[in-house]
């Protein structure tokens, strides 16, 4: 792990008046305490006196968590639509997006530290001729910035869920950055590259 685990939430670009309430609501809603979590629950701690109909927890496959409130469904995760924005967000953040159906209410940016002397031992690895490779939940463009941050030379990213066919053995030996991975999809890229 190149990160410490400490995510903290940097900034919120809203583009809906509602943003603020509907992040209000899911952290108040939600029983999810990964690090992710517990940086917008520390941010949205207003208690919000709206009922809410429905709660779809996150989803490592789909990547995302929903509520229902009033027979409308707002969506938490990563973003549906790669537009310039987040791409240029990504290079530098963890980004989630807010939406209801298919419209952005609010863009959330997440930094991530790095563990202490990281590059110091990326760097132990790169004088072995010892390659590493990253397999992350995040998106690689920004799982990508973190390893250059560290020290990782030659870096070559995929994201598996843009991909139609999945060769693992090929993409071991082609790539060392791979995002958007499920957790059966990383069970199978371990396995291709201990047979690398």
């Amino acid at each position: 792990t190149l990160t410490s685990g400490n995510i903290y939430l940097e900034k919120v670009i809203e583009y809906d008046g509602d943003a603020s309430k509907i992040l209000s609501l899911i952290a108040m809603s939600s029983k999810d305490n990964n690090k992710t979590m517990l940086a917008i629950k520390e941010k949205y701690h207003k208690k919000i006196d709206t009922k809410i109909d429905e709660i779809i927890p996150f989803d490592s496959k789909k990547k995302y968590m929903e509520i229902k409130v009033n027979n409308t469904f707002y969506r938490l995760g990563s973003p549906i639509k790669k537009t310039s924005e987040i791409k240029i967000y990504q290079e530098n953040y963890r980004v989630l997006t807010l939406s209801k159906e298919d419209k952005t209410m609010a863009i959330l940016l997440f930094k991530d530290e790095l563990r202490p002397n990281i590059d110091k031992v990326i760097n132990e690895y790169n004088e072995r001729n010892i390659k590493v490779k990253v397999i992350s939940g995040d998106d690689a463009i920004t799982v990508s910035s973190i390893a250059k941050q560290s020290g990782i030379l030659d870096i070559k990213i995929v994201n598996l869920n843009e991909l139609k066919r999945i060769n693992y053995d090929d993409l071991v030996t082609e790539y060392n950055i791979f995002g958007r991975v499920t957790p059966e999809q990383k069970q199978k890229l371990i396995r291709a590259l201990k047979k690398y």
